[in-house]
């Protein structure tokens, strides 16, 4: 759903693409799924020890995997603590009295 013309109006029914890459790089059991709607972010999540490792389902514009500035691409996995270390940064660089997408 999102706002248009002050009136709520469905924009998408299913998401065969998303599905199939959680799908993919996800296993079902273990995992779970981390959306970040502001962002138009989905990963995959488990747990490990007392913190979470972050799967890419896809080439990710904003996360990267080392310092040296490699793609945190399709299956690809990171810490939690590192992912939304490099997310925060990406957040605090967004006007908060901007529209929403």
């Amino acid at each position: 759903m999102k706002l248009l013309s002050d009136k709520w109006e469905f924009q998408q029914i299913g998401r065969r693409g998303l599905a199939r890459k959680l799908t993919k790089f996800g296993n079902g059991r273990t995992q779970f799924v981390v959306w970040i709607p502001g962002l138009k972010l989905h990963y995959l999540a488990r747990r490990a020890g007392t913190g979470l490792m972050i799967t890419a389902i896809a080439k990710d514009r904003y996360v990267k995997k080392n310092p040296a500035g490699e793609p945190f691409d399709a299956g690809n996995e990171l810490s939690g603590i590192e992912v939304f270390k490099q997310l925060q940064q990406v957040v605090l660089s967004i006007d908060p009295d901007d529209p929403p997408d």
